[in-house]
């Protein structure tokens, strides 16, 4: 547990923003503030019952070194005193941090001091929690969200085999975060009219052994990534544990190929304890792999390693925004050499494009392609619901009203599932009518 200038026993400056607080706002006292004082009893309280709680939590204290500016005369003051932001426990760890208390969470650049400080303690408790085994397993940090083994525990070999293969494969950051966003955007009942096509069907639910490719694209902003997103979780509800991978243009690490597949060889040795001995045993034969030969990483780890498996059952990879990857003609020139039998379902999202319409056609050639245009009639009926659910939160005064700007927002050419975002946050920031 990390604190950043926690005032523990309190703070002198409660007083001071107490008379501010009765002289510019009102004559109460606002008993919130006073709690705040120094050594009340509500923070005795606090201290009183954590102390019980916290023999077992390992403990940072950072604080401030700089005065606060403050206005009304006072000058500077020091917000939170050493004393205060400082436990005292033995199971804590204290460092003062070169910054003030209204800026000691925030930086400016990654090279701030008060940014290496706090980044370094981070990244030790990291170090420490992976060394000691404290977790059985956390998924979501390790890249992709599994149910079966997030409610399962997981022996210390495994983690460490885990751990070896990340190191391996190079492995930095994750997409479970990129994952979580998207589905956090996900509107409930949305997203529905893609399960009923006949083409997801049949991508989805097909058992015979051949490598089946869906490519769905799309004008830019029809919410192609939250689909994708919501495929994902459909198949995680129906117990199949997919991998995937956004890619995003401008990112080096998600903009590549080579990022593509390590993130994916690594989830599938999460999911499948035979291609993760498989994987531990190529780590053990042969040094680390060139992170950026997307034709090395190809050959040893899918082809020399993961296809080798005897996995019989379809196995999923639900690639987003390709037309975002640096060198997605790599990735043609890779699948279509797959050599391999293991019955693998991919779908790929991306805008409409010339170009990649061409390579998928020439990848029919060796696996089974079908490509579908989403069109802006497929998503209508999900941004009238997106619509209709934001335009309660305006403040438009009566029923015909809201209906009109309901109306005239779907009447709108422009219609994708961004522009509709945009206007829509647009009229909640607004103040009166006049801004449609």
């Amino acid at each position: 547990m990390v604190f950043l200038a926690t005032p523990h026993r309190g703070s002198d400056s409660a007083a001071t923003l107490d008379l501010i607080l009765r002289y510019t706002i009102s004559l109460s006292t606002r008993e919130y503030v006073r709690d705040l004082g120094r050594n009340t009893g509500a923070v005795q309280t606090i201290n009183e019952d954590f102390r019980h709680v916290a023999g077992d939590i390992q403990l940072f204290s950072f604080y401030e070194t700089v005065k606060t500016s403050t206005s009304f005369g006072l000058g500077n003051v020091m917000i939170v005193e050493k004393d205060s932001a400082v436990l005292g426990y033995p199971n804590e760890k204290s460092q003062p941090v070169d910054a003030n208390h209204r800026e000691i969470c925030k930086f400016d650049r990654r090279t701030d001091s008060s940014y290496l400080s706090i980044r370094n303690v981070l990244a030790s408790i990291t170090s420490d929690i992976v060394k000691e085994g404290m977790f059985s397993l956390s998924l979501r940090g390790l890249g992709v969200l599994t149910t079966a083994l997030a409610e399962s525990s997981i022996s210390d070999q495994q983690h460490t085999q885990l751990q070896s293969i990340k190191v391996y494969l190079g492995i930095i950051g994750d997409q479970e975060q990129d994952l979580t966003s998207l589905q956090e955007a996900h509107m409930e009942g949305s997203c529905q009219w893609l399960l009923s096509r006949e083409y997801f069907r049949t991508w989805r639910d097909d058992p015979s052994t051949q490598m089946r490719c869906l490519w769905l694209s799309g004008k830019p902003g029809l919410g192609k990534s939250v689909l994708s997103s919501n495929v994902i979780k459909g198949l995680q509800e129906s117990n199949v544990n997919p991998c995937y991978y956004f890619f995003k243009h401008g990112d080096k690490i998600k903009s590549t190929v080579s990022g593509l597949l390590r993130s994916i060889a690594f989830q599938m040795a999460i999911i499948h304890p035979a291609m993760r001995e498989k994987l531990v045993g190529m780590q053990k034969q042969e040094a680390n792999i060139d992170v950026d030969d997307e034709r090395g990483i190809w050959r040893k780890v899918f082809l020399g390693g993961i296809f080798q498996s005897n996995l019989t059952k379809p196995h999923y990879w639900v690639i987003d925004a390709l037309d975002e990857c640096d060198n997605s003609s790599m990735l043609f020139s890779l699948i279509s050499r797959k050599e391999s039998n293991l019955p693998i379902r991919i779908l790929v999202t991306s805008r409409i494009s010339p170009s990649l319409k061409t390579k998928f056609i020439q990848l029919g050639d060796s696996i089974n392609v079908v490509g579908e245009e989403i069109s802006t009639d497929d998503t209508l009926e999900d941004i009238q619901k997106y619509v209709m659910r934001k335009s309660g939160e305006l403040s438009l005064g009566d029923e015909a009203t809201r209906k009109a700007v309901e109306q005239e927002i779907l009447s709108q050419p422009e219609g994708s599932f961004l522009w509709v975002k945009l206007v829509m946050n647009q009229l909640c920031d607004a103040h009166t009518i006049d801004v449609l």
